[in-house]
């Protein structure tokens, strides 16, 4: 859905000409009426199968329907960088700015993961430099505590 998608060749003949046959098309046939915004209409094309006789009209509407949600997505990216990339950003690795702003970005979605998993998760891991505490009382089995229990004692 970028300027790559259209050819200098299928925008200046193709399109055009699809464009006008589209129109003189959907004018003629009355179950397009009730279409009122792009997304019905896309709708529309597919049940009726226009969007196979007119594939550029077709890619048009969707890049306009999908234009949006893009720049939304592209703005909170660079409002999540401008928050994350601060003096010590700068000299961060550019690996460790990319998850820092995917986890600022996406940050509904890492709201429903559960802190005792990544705790445990961490927990589980043979070399740190520190030990978490346990969280026993939530979300906790005797079996995870003992995993955890021992692979202390095997890191000390």
């Amino acid at each position: 859905m970028y300027v790559d998608d259209f050819s200098i060749y299928e925008i200046s003949f193709i399109l055009r000409n699809q464009l006008e046959n589209f129109i003189a098309d959907v004018r003629a046939d009355s179950s397009f009426v009730s279409c009122n915004d792009l997304g019905s209409l896309a709708v529309k094309m597919v049940r009726t199968d226009r969007h196979m006789v007119f594939p550029l009209v077709y890619r048009l509407i969707e890049l306009a329907l999908i234009l949006p949600v893009a720049t939304a997505s592209v703005e909170r990216a660079f409002s999540a960088m401008s928050i994350i990339k601060t003096e010590l950003g700068n000299k961060m690795g550019d690996d460790w700015l990319n998850f820092s702003m995917v986890c600022n970005i996406e940050r509904e979605i890492f709201a429903k993961v559960d802190d005792d998993a990544i705790i445990y998760r961490f927990q589980s891991y043979r070399c740190r430099k520190g030990t978490l505490p346990h969280r026993s009382s939530v979300g906790s089995s005797s079996t995870v505590d003992q995993l955890m229990d021992d692979a202390d004692e095997a890191s000390h």
